[in-house]
């Protein structure tokens, strides 16, 4: 994931300003990158392999997420404090389900 940062709105910035602008904005910049951190992660594997699949999260009661594997198995999705619930589903397969909770 890439982002793109505008503190101005001019397209080319005298060097002079980034100390300033830096310290009017690290705070903010600071607390988007410990957001952007809360939720889950992590790797699905079947028969010792990662592997493509599905994923469902069921959060505070309601089944409204879904994240799918890249080819490595790896998935991540954000998600908000609160109980829930993880169930990898894959064709052929029984699903899993792994009980989570996230807290800020």
């Amino acid at each position: 994931m890439d982002i793109m940062v505008g503190l101005s709105c001019c397209k080319s910035v005298p060097a002079t300003t980034f100390a300033d602008e830096w310290e009017n904005n690290k705070e903010s910049l600071y607390k988007y990158i410990e957001v952007i951190h809360m939720g889950v992660k992590g790797v699905v594997i079947l028969d010792d392999k990662p592997t493509r699949t599905l994923l469902t999260i069921k959060q505070n009661g309601h089944l409204k997420n879904y994240a799918s594997t890249n080819k490595f198995g790896e998935y991540w999705k954000l998600l908000l404090p609160g109980d829930g619930y993880l169930i990898s589903a894959s064709r052929g397969w029984v699903p899993a389900c792994l009980t989570i909770y996230l807290k800020c």
